[in-house]
């Protein structure tokens, strides 16, 4: 509307010059992929908005028949050709696509978690798809273009050259006037817009119709690059193999090639949502392995490295390489999310279990690109026709088969050990009524909270045998035990200590006759292994006549224990079955006690004699005291100091019980009883008779492992008065008692050594120190006795002003 003139003619015309300046990179891959940076003026907006298109100039021509389609990655491809028993893909042009997360996901909006995705996912160009909400997913302005060569799943011709188009689409260069004109006006009418995109128009009602220029169809401006496009051989990158082929989900892989390294510096340090959901810079390689991206750790020409995250297990998928300013490499790869199991070694064992198994499998890992295997199962069961995870799951949830137990330190990349269980319990005491079983391996992985399980690429099976157990009998004639008059039993532990010897014996003939005799001439004693307690025994092993003997010497070093048993595995079969009991109680014995009496104040050092008495750990009681300061002397020897209370705070006299406990196994005493005996006479009276008669009385006075805290002064020294009981330094004082050494008396003031001037069995002088004032405990401690007793045990440290000179001043 003009002033003083009226409304205007409704037609308009809006024409875009548009001119490419520049194009780089102007080479790269057979196979397309490299990403083009197109500078020049009057490009669309929206990169999106923009059609490219390489077009080509020595190409095959399309055939007639043919169009363009597009695959759910977004990837523009011509539908292929069948030419006979051949199929071909033919190209006359190819696409360029703008760079935009939109290329990679589903996502309308900034705030779009893309996970409601149409199932038929529009391609690029679809308007619909395009709103300015969407702007900071692009790459493009008006003068700057980045572009993604369509990925070609058939190589061009080498050498073939190609001519860049740039067709503005689906933008606001409108030649429609006349209708432009109509719908503009009701647009105004009905929306305050600045600009032509930003107007809405609206029905009587006000309800939303769109954009006032939807659903017509609008030619944009287009101009071509005067450099030329090549697609050359020498520059397109070749993937030769990687490795591994099959591995479980977060492994590291090796692509090996040639052409690797970029054909131009990645500059672009931005961080972008990725195809995942989770922000990521660009890399100057771009592998996928089927629809995800493979995490890059290492990059050079003839290398890259990644981490395959995630995909299907046990699906064949193909390995894609497209390098920065390159583009994509010419590939055959292919890579499987699988855990194999090829071999199982030995394929037979004990029925006791205990056999050592070797499993050969694909690609294994603990940790990896922030996704890692937790734990790795082993199970041995039951032949199972399905494979199906699902069905395996509810087997083991039934039956639970047999564990067989991984050794963590002996795992591999391609192999797990473990160490198989027993077919069932009755095996320990009727070996001869187990049934054989022959059973299948089954790994099963814990990864990402998700069980994986494994399947078998070759013989998996692991069998069971009786013929494959090794059976002994514990036999006490043949043993030298400290405790003598025992009995095997399988309801009791048979008693040992260090220095037994422990006969595992059997004769085989009637096993020979029954058909269930375990080959014992095959075995040597480098295959014997024993432990007890997690201690291995040294032993004598012998077959001689049908009849085996393995002599198993209890040594010095093994820990007691209540009830352990007798481990002997035979290499390469397993466990042996060790019938009437093998299991053992080692205990700690008491053979000698330096000591029978001791001071009631305690500190006497008592030496205490055994076997298995082992370490300093050990828990001691002495007189039912708590002996304190334990010290090793030798392998059957240690040392303690007596203490001044008992359990319950308060001295007493008497003797006592003397006990060592290790690892919570308390000792026996093997000490001869003493006895000390006196005469008593007494007096019975026959009131008939009137006769007198006398008899003797024997006192059991002490049994065995005790020891007696006695008042005599013989054994606690006594201290009856300190004199002088107080001063300052220097000072000599007295300590006058019983019972002292005439040598060798060690005297404390509170925490201070005090020096002895001299010294007999009923004096001690000693010299006072300089100290702080204050009174002080004086503690006597007499070789071989232990500390004094006494009354007022104290010395007070006077301080005080002697003199002051001068006096006047």
């Amino acid at each position: 509307n003009v002033y003083n003139k009226g409304h205007a003619r409704h037609s308009l015309e809006h024409r875009i010059l548009m001119h490419i300046d520049s194009v780089q990179p102007t080479n790269g891959s057979l196979y397309g992929g490299m990403t083009l940076t197109i500078t020049g003026s009057g490009f669309a907006r929206f990169g999106l908005h923009n059609q490219i298109k390489l077009s080509l100039l020595n190409g095959s021509s399309m055939p007639s028949g043919t169009h363009d389609v597009y695959d759910d990655d977004w990837l523009w491809e011509r539908e292929h050709v069948s030419d006979g028993n051949v199929t071909t893909a033919s190209y006359d042009d190819v696409l360029c696509v703008p760079r935009t997360m939109k290329n990679r996901a589903c996502r309308y909006t900034d705030d779009d978690s893309g996970n409601d995705c149409d199932e038929n996912i529009a391609w690029a160009y679809d308007a619909t798809l395009i709103t300015e909400d969407a702007e900071w997913f692009d790459f493009s302005t008006p003068t700057y273009i980045e572009c993604v060569v369509e990925s070609l799943r058939e190589p061009l011709i080498d050498g073939t050259m190609a001519t860049l188009n740039v067709t503005i689409v689906n933008s606001t260069t409108l030649v429609d006037g006349d209708t432009l004109s109509e719908t503009l006006v009701n647009a105004k009418l009905n929306a305050d817009c600045s600009e032509l995109s930003h107007c809405i128009t609206h029905d009587d009602d006000g309800l939303d119709l769109g954009w006032f220029g939807e659903g017509y169809e609008y030619s944009g401006a287009t101009h071509s690059s005067k450099p030329l496009i090549a697609f050359v051989a020498a520059l397109t990158p070749v993937v030769d193999y990687i490795t591994p082929t099959r591995a479980m989900p977060g492994q590291l892989i090796d692509i090996h090639g040639s052409n690797f390294e970029m054909g131009a510096p990645l500059t672009d340090t931005n961080w972008y949502m990725s195809e995942f959901g989770f922000y990521e810079q660009p890399t100057t390689a771009m592998v996928t392995v089927g629809s995800y991206q493979c995490q890059l750790k290492t990059h050079n020409d003839t290398l890259i490295q990644c981490y395959v995250v995630f995909g299907n297990m046990y699906e064949t998928l193909e390995v894609e390489v497209g390098i920065h300013g390159v583009g994509n490499a010419e590939s055959s790869a292919n890579f499987t999310f699988a855990l194999d199991v090829k071999s199982v070694s030995p394929s037979s064992g004990s029925l006791a279990g205990g056999t050592s198994i070797t499993l050969e499998t694909s690609t294994l890992l603990s940790s990896a690109a922030g996704l890692g295997i937790s734990s790795y199962d082993i199970w041995l069961i039951d032949d199972a026709d399905s494979g199906i995870s699902q069905y395996i799951a509810g087997y083991l949830g039934l039956s639970q088969g047999i564990v067989c137990e991984s050794i963590a330190s002996l795992k591999t990349t391609t192999s797990l050990t473990c160490v198989t269980g027993a077919a069932e319990d009755e095996v320990w005491q009727a070996p001869f009524t187990v049934s054989d079983l022959v059973l299948e391996t089954w790994l099963v992985a814990e990864w990402n909270s998700n069980e994986i399980y494994s399947k078998c690429l070759g013989d998996c099976s692991f069998s069971q045998y009786i013929t494959s157990t090794p059976v002994l009998s514990l036999d006490i004639d043949h043993s030298s035990l400290y405790f003598v008059n025992q009995t095997a039993s399988y309801d009791e532990p048979l008693n040992v200590t260090w220095g037994d010897v422990v006969s595992l014996r059997r004769d085989i003939s009637n096993d020979t006759i029954n058909g269930v005799s375990f080959d014992w001439s095959v075995i040597s004693t480098d295959d014997i292994t024993i432990t007890l307690n997690n201690a291995s025994l040294g032993f004598n092993y012998s077959f001689i006549d049908n009849v085996v003997e393995i002599l198993v010497l209890i040594k010095e070093g093994v820990r007691p224990c209540v009830t352990e048993k007798l481990s002997v595995v035979i290499e390469p079969y397993g466990s042996a079955v060790v019938l009437m009991s093998g299991t053992l109680s080692v205990l700690p014995v008491i053979t000698s006690i330096s000591h029978d009496y001791g001071s009631m104040s305690g500190g006497l050092k008592v030496f205490i004699e055994g076997y298995a008495l082992l370490d300093e750990s050990a828990s001691v009681v002495v007189g039912g005291r708590p002996c304190t300061n334990v010290k090793l002397v030798n392998s059957s020897t240690f040392s303690c100091l007596t203490s001044a209370t008992d359990n319950n705070g308060a001295a007493h006299q008497g003797f006592k019980t003397v006990n060592v406990a290790v690892d919570q196994v308390t000792s026996i005493c093997a000490i001869p009883d003493k006895y000390t005996c006196c005469r008593e006479v007494g007096v019975a009276s026959d009131d008939e008779n009137q006769t007198m008669s006398y008899y003797n009385k024997s006192i059991l006075e002490h049994r065995g492992c005790q020891f007696r805290f006695h008042k005599n002064t013989t054994h606690t020294p006594f201290s009856n008065h300190i004199t002088p009981d107080h001063g300052h330094y220097p000072l000599d004082i007295t300590i006058v008692g019983e019972g002292f050494a005439s040598h060798g008396n060690t005297v404390k003031m509170g925490s201070i050594d005090v020096e002895v001037q001299s010294e007999n069995t009923t004096h001690i002088v000693v010299s006072i120190p300089k100290h702080v004032g204050g009174t002080y405990a004086m503690s006597i401690k007499v070789p071989d006795r232990g500390y004094a007793d006494g009354d007022k045990l104290w010395f007070r440290f006077d301080s005080g002003i002697e003199n002051i000179s001068p006096k006047l001043g």
